[in-house]
């Protein structure tokens, strides 16, 4: 049975374009652990299986069930198989969060959570400050890369676990802080604050209508 499960979350995590390491990354996992499942090593956990049908729209049963006695199911794995044998996880699909670009003619992409934000955030702080002395309030920028690196994917994540990720008090402290540095409106905008357990409130709940 794990050998059929292996096998099914192998050929899942490719149609849906993941690498190991992006897998691992939604699930909350390491990625040995993916590693694991898909060589027959292991099975998923409870939670991690549960994580994987929301990510795949399928059913546990999907996940779980032997198809051995079903020949076209077996036939369509096979399939599945022989395409993409021959294929690298990482250059093969596209991702929707992906940044394309064209260098000398080649096609360069690049995952968004590998596209070195921190760095273009600081070049723009340094250039904000040394073109036009902006280095007061221009350092907000830093408060945007936590922002990056957690932005919601509710193409790809339940609702609950995207916001439950966003850190939000950052997005308040960015939106307050600007407020006051730049418009001086230090009152009332620190009612803003007040929203923060709303939104805990409302994304714990959000997969529960």
């Amino acid at each position: 049975m794990k050998e059929r499960v292996a096998e099914k979350l192998r050929v899942l995590r490719v149609e849906h374009g993941f690498t190991l390491d992006d897998l691992a990354g939604r699930l909350d996992v390491p990625p040995a652990a993916v590693e694991a499942w898909e060589s027959g090593v292991d099975l998923p956990n409870t939670p991690s299986l549960i994580k994987l049908a929301k990510l795949y729209g399928t059913s546990l049963d999907d996940l779980l069930l032997d198809v051995s006695s079903d020949g076209e199911a077996e036939d369509a794995i096979v399939r599945r198989r022989e395409t993409y044998a021959s294929m690298d996880d990482r250059e093969t699909f596209d991702h929707s969060d992906d940044y394309q670009f064209k260098i000398g003619g080649a096609k360069v992409r690049i995952s968004r959570m590998q596209f070195p934000y921190p760095i273009i955030a600081a070049a723009a702080f340094l250039a904000a400050g040394f073109l036009f002395d902006w280095w007061h309030p221009g350092w907000l920028i830093f408060l945007t890369i936590p922002l990056y690196y957690t932005m919601p994917d509710f193409e790809h994540e339940p609702m609950r676990t995207a916001l439950l990720k966003f850190p939000y008090p950052v997005l308040v402290t960015l939106v307050y802080l600007s407020m006051g540095c730049i418009l001086n409106w230090w009152h009332p905008w620190w009612m803003l604050y007040l929203t923060v357990p709303l939104y805990y409130i409302f994304a714990a709940n959000a997969d529960r209508a």
